[in-house]
């Protein structure tokens, strides 16, 4: 018997980053459709690079052995959580997004939501990846790599991980 191919959808076009600054929204866990469409809060995914929104989630390993058992177990242990956030630099005209990821300090709820089209209006049931609340670090410069005309100039930051990453949150109407 064959299997048959399991299909997934295109990432392209379909994923929202939402900054939402850590006041606006009173329960991380359970995030309401007018908190997640607050005028404050920053809609990144466009003012990201293509290669510009890494969350990165190690899950350590805890290795434990058992009186005269010839092998080691192991079970989940802790989770280090790593994210990046990359973007265009436009020293003339700042983007939003390069204006919010560029300025030390501030703390922020990070919503990634995979799955739906870049411009999908959140509404009560929508599943959010990720939710990371964050401390905005140092923004550094990324090295021009081709050195040529044809590449944008980019600034780095490495957002400082305040809390629990919560995964699989589910946005409620109020």
């Amino acid at each position: 018997m064959n299997e048959p191919v399991q299909m997934g959808q295109s990432a392209a076009g379909h994923g929202i980053v939402i900054l939402a600054p850590f006041d606006s929204v009173e329960d991380p866990s359970k995030p309401t459709v007018a908190e997640l469409s607050a005028s404050g809060n920053i809609r990144i995914t466009y003012g990201l690079m293509r290669d510009g929104f890494r969350h990165e989630p190690t899950i350590n390993k805890v290795t434990v052995g058992r009186y005269t058992m010839a092998q080691d177990l192991s079970y989940e242990g802790t989770i280090t959580e790593s994210l990046t956030m990359k973007y265009p630099y436009n020293r003339q005209t700042p983007t939003e997004a390069e204006l919010a990821l560029g300025e030390k300090g501030v703390d922020y709820y990070v919503f990634q939501l995979l799955g739906y089209p870049n411009d999908h209006e959140i509404t009560a049931g929508d599943k959010i990846n990720t939710v990371t609340p964050i401390r905005t670090a140092t923004s550094v410069d990324v090295p021009d790599e081709s050195n040529d005309s044809n590449s944008e100039l980019q600034k780095q930051m490495v957002p400082d991980i305040i809390g629990q990453v919560l995964r699989e949150v589910e946005v409620v109407s109020a």
